[in-house]
């Protein structure tokens, strides 16, 4: 019998819900708290709003999605645990003094992002895959208005030049020196189409680039290490916002539906949508796409994104690029369908587009194996037992 009774999850203005969800499934009394600060921020003034809401009720533990040193302190000073499940890699509240507060509980979705955090003596850490909604997807209802305006043969949910990191890359690749411009083409290129969980942009960041970077980026972390690891996420935008674009043109001959904040995409058979919102829509185009695209940022080295969760989540198709994460969690062919190379993208969605049975077998299976493997039910589960030793 769990000894934690009694919750408080915190949320973030445009942050998820999906552990409030399972902390109310799993018969936790919990009670939501909406931070008016930002999840990365560490506000005194928000510390102290959060110990004062906490005290008005028993409190067991407080939860939340991705870490924050205002919750963290909160909880500090209390003596409660606090429980945070990541998504986001890099995260700039990794990398503040509150991370070792004795209260904190840190579940990382990416094992490469774990090891970082241990060789700085992060303590109470732990890998934790995501997961996906499964009460919410069963709950989902597809009415003839949903077919008309989500049926689609392939679909692709995200951004493409994410942080406006073509204007970056166009007017830092004119500044830097030949020698840098020279570094960087062979970092691209050694990066370009690659997910084998190895850290080329960190291996391929020479001191002339990274000396570039800092002069012209000029990123403030809270700590060296966590700025080198947003000049490499910098760099990890850009190479996947150009695979992206590779990725939609091959796409081309098929009937291809695009939800991104891109204003335009100058890529002929592209229909481009408005973003979709996540929790109603959203479900409903990955259902009604044939077929669903995933294509990872390059800052996450390993790990499987949420996006892979939630297609599979709706017992929907999903082609994704090979993370060596997959592996340990799906049965690639059986559960989702994995590509090493963006060369072999057109033929996979042809041959899948005309075998229909195949397909939706495949969707099955991916769904069955979220259902009883990987929701936010289950991970929370393991951060309870965690936490109760």
């Amino acid at each position: 019998m769990s000894k934690i009774k009694n919750a408080v999850f915190v949320y973030f203005e445009g942050g998820m819900m999906e552990i409030l969800w399972a902390a109310i499934e799993l018969g936790l009394e919990t009670r939501a708290y909406d931070m008016s600060c930002a999840n990365c921020e560490d506000s005194s003034e928000e510390t102290e709003k959060l110990i004062q809401f906490i005290k008005e009720a028993p409190t067991d533990i407080v939860f939340t999605h991705d870490f924050s040193p205002s919750v963290s302190n909160a909880c500090q000073e209390l003596s409660i645990p606090y429980a945070s499940w990541t998504f986001d890699m890099p995260l700039p509240a990794l990398h503040h003094p509150s991370v070792y507060n004795s209260c904190n509980y840190i579940f990382v979705f990416d094992k490469s992002y774990v090891n970082i955090l241990k060789r700085n003596s992060v303590q109470n850490l732990y890998h934790l895959p995501l997961a996906a909604n499964i009460t919410r997807s069963n709950s989902v209802i597809i009415d003839a208005e949903d077919e008309k305006k989500y049926s689609c043969d392939v679909s692709f949910v995200g951004n493409i030049f994410p942080l406006n990191q073509k204007d970056f890359y166009d007017e830092f690749i004119k500044r830097i020196s030949e020698e840098s411009r020279h570094d960087l083409t062979e970092l691209i290129d050694q990066t370009y189409g690659k997910w084998d969980g190895v850290n080329r942009i960190a291996a391929g960041i020479t001191p002339n680039l990274l000396s570039d970077l800092k002069k012209h980026l000029r990123i403030n972390g809270n700590n060296l290490e966590y700025e080198n690891l947003l000049y490499e996420a910098t760099l990890a935008y850009h190479i996947s916002a150009t695979e992206r674009i590779a990725m939609l043109k091959s796409l081309m001959p098929f009937n291809v539906r695009l939800y991104s904040t891109a204003e335009k995409v100058d890529i002929d058979g592209i229909d481009l949508r408005p973003t979709i919102e996540y929790e109603h829509e959203l479900p409903k185009a990955y259902f009604l796409s044939k077929i669903n695209m995933s294509i990872t940022l390059h800052s996450i080295q390993s790990a499987i994104p949420l996006r892979v969760f939630d297609i599979l989540g709706m017992c929907s198709f999903c082609i994704t690029n090979y993370q060596t994460e997959i592996e340990e969690l799906f049965e690639p062919g059986k559960d989702l369908v994995v590509y090493r190379s963006l060369d072999e993208i057109p033929e996979l969605v042809g041959y899948y587009l005309k075998h229909d049975e195949e397909r939706m077998k495949i969707a099955a299976s991916g769904y069955y194996k979220v259902r009883d493997n990987y929701t936010w039910s289950a991970g929370l589960l393991r951060i309870l037992g965690i936490i109760e030793g």
